[in-house]
């Protein structure tokens, strides 16, 4: 069934939505009290990066506007680059759980939100290699 033109909203990624609010939980983890003030530029300062990688990437890999087989590849390119920081970024949330410096309760809503991110992610990026077959097989 489709929808009415005046019905119609444009609406952010679902996963661009998603990745800006974990960026947001991660940064305020990063910057509040969570870590110590000495500390901010070792795990923290990796955690935030991660995450931000992980967001820029999926935006920057949604402003392609696929025309040829070099912008297909490229947004592939960063829709894999984006899962990778997602899974360095659960890996060193263990590490900051496995410190002592997150509760387990802190790292599983954590986690939930960066896999919720990646599922997304990944479901995104299966949509566009079907999207961009074509592109990808000349």
């Amino acid at each position: 069934m489709s929808v009415r033109n005046g019905d119609r909203d444009e609406g952010k990624l679902q996963v661009i939505e998603e990745a800006e609010r974990m960026y947001k939980y991660t940064y305020e983890k990063c910057v509040g009290k969570t870590f110590p003030k000495s500390e901010r530029f070792m795990l923290p300062s990796h955690i935030e990066e991660e995450a931000y990688r992980a967001e820029s990437k999926l935006i920057r890999a949604n402003r392609i506007r696929v025309t040829c087989k070099l912008e297909a590849e490229m947004r592939i390119l960063l829709e894999e680059e984006a899962i990778g920081h997602l899974d360095e970024l659960c890996h060193l949330i263990d590490a900051a759980n496995l410190t002592g410096r997150i509760s387990d309760r802190e790292a599983d809503h954590w986690t939930d939100l960066v896999s919720t991110t990646q599922d997304l992610a990944l479901k995104w990026l299966k949509q566009q290699r079907g999207y961009y077959k074509d592109f990808l097989n000349s």
